[in-house]
């Protein structure tokens, strides 16, 4: 025969006071309730830990994305998914941070609920149980008392039997009296003591039926227990479970984009973007001071013609000499059209004569049928036009010089324009000056 294992069946007490299977069975129901709370407050904690780990991811990602701002490779590109998909998955933290906290708020009801049916039948059984108590004690001090009293009758009549033969009528009269007396005592003892037991087992069958209903109840609410708290960890896990699929899946875009990051196309694409030249500086070489025109510019950073720390020329600190105005008559009867150096005219030197001596203003103008002297000269240092008849150098530009305005401006030709840049800026490159029309 199968084996039962009802509550009903098997948590009962022989003792008609006993109340071990009782206690029993709700100690099974309150280490339930207790373990109820346990898996609540611990999916509270958890929630509560993948919510702020959410909270963190999420705040990473962004400062991680706020921090980009180099041109974007292979490896970026890997680094910037990197930050996408750790923010998706604060989201995901997140999304499963929400689901234990309503998988939480279910246990609680359930153990609140159960909690109350539980104490409303267990008040149940104990009221009876104290009531059958109370009539037990009952019947065994009615059954104490009718046990005295009978024996109270027998003494009586067996004293009656013993005085009787010597007896007066007067003492037999008395025995009489006594014996009926004991009589009637033991009769009401004896009727208590039924009475007693007959309201003992009443109240044993009121609380048995009560025993058998908590004990089905409290099946039911352990069945109902196990049940619900299996299906709601079954729950959970298939959340923390579906949070880390969906991290893998994350993850796995992240690898996809790193497979991608290959180290020659990163320092390829950066230095096509950030290239900035394949010559390389040239040597720098001795210039005797003593060698040319003292005058001519020397290889010094100048601020018009004075040193600057930053190696580039200080225009504002001393304005260069003005760009005196054309006299063409003047020029034309003095029939002067261009000034070359006299060192290029005489085969000799490469430096031009000292721009500061006194010289009588040229300005330069292209006559027909004349030609003219030029040679080529290489901007030495950074010149910003200030008229709109000058030009602008940049270091290591090569020009065509045209003609000598005056000792401090020259006429240039860069590409199709002709303008006019100060002497001190340029230096003759070494060769034969060519003559144009």
């Amino acid at each position: 025969m199968a084996a039962n294992f009802d509550f009903v069946e098997n948590f009962w007490d022989p003792d008609i006071v006993g109340t071990s299977g009782f206690e029993a069975v709700v100690r099974r129901l309150k280490d339930g309730n207790s373990l109820c709370k346990e898996i609540e407050d611990f999916l509270k904690y958890r929630s509560s830990a993948e919510r702020d780990y959410s909270t963190k991811l999420g705040k990473c990602s962004q400062t991680a994305a706020k921090a980009k701002g180099h041109d974007s490779d292979g490896l970026l590109a890997s680094w910037d998914e990197f930050t996408r998909q750790s923010g998706a998955e604060s989201m995901s933290h997140l999304k499963a941070a929400n689901d234990l906290q309503k998988i939480s708020k279910r246990i609680e009801e359930l153990r609140t609920n159960q909690g109350e049916t539980r104490k409303r039948l267990e008040d149940g059984v104990k009221r009876l149980q104290t009531q059958k108590k109370e009539c037990y004690q009952k019947v065994l001090s009615n059954q104490e008392r009718y046990e005295s009293k009978s024996r109270d009758k027998d003494n009586a009549a067996d004293t009656l039997e013993r005085e009787k033969p010597m007896a007066k009528p007067a003492d037999m009269t008395k025995l009489y009296q006594r014996l009926e007396r004991c009589k009637k005592a033991a009769a009401d003892a004896d009727e208590t003591y039924r009475r007693s037991l007959e309201q003992l087992e009443a109240k044993r069958k009121e609380w048995e039926a009560s025993m058998v209903t908590f004990c089905q109840e409290a099946q039911k609410l352990e069945v109902e227990r196990i049940y619900f708290l299996r299906n709601q960890l079954w729950e959970a896990t298939n959340h923390v479970s579906e949070k880390c699929v969906a991290v893998d899946q994350f993850q796995e875009v992240v690898r996809k984009e790193l497979e991608k990051c290959q180290p020659e196309n990163d320092l390829q694409l950066f230095v096509q973007q950030k290239r900035t030249g394949q010559n390389r500086p040239a040597t720098i070489e001795y210039q005797s001071y003593y060698a040319n025109d003292s005058t001519a510019p020397s290889h010094h950073h100048i601020s018009n013609g004075r040193p600057t720390p930053s190696g580039y020329p200080n225009l504002t600190r001393e304005p260069l000499p003005t760009l005196p105005t054309p006299d063409y008559d003047r020029e034309m009867n003095e029939g002067i059209y261009s000034s070359v150096p006299d060192s290029y005219v005489s085969g000799g030197g490469n430096r031009l004569s000292n721009p500061d001596q006194s010289s009588t203003n040229h300005c330069h103008r292209s006559l027909p049928q004349q030609q003219q002297l030029v040679f080529r000269a290489k901007a030495t240092y950074q010149y910003i036009a200030q008229k709109t008849d000058e030009l602008s150098l940049h270091p290591g530009q090569t020009v065509t010089v045209l003609s000598k305005v005056n000792s401090n401006w020259w006429l240039v030709k860069i590409n199709d324009q002709q303008g006019n840049v100060p002497s001190r800026f340029l230096e003759p490159i070494k060769e034969s000056p060519r003559l144009v029309l």
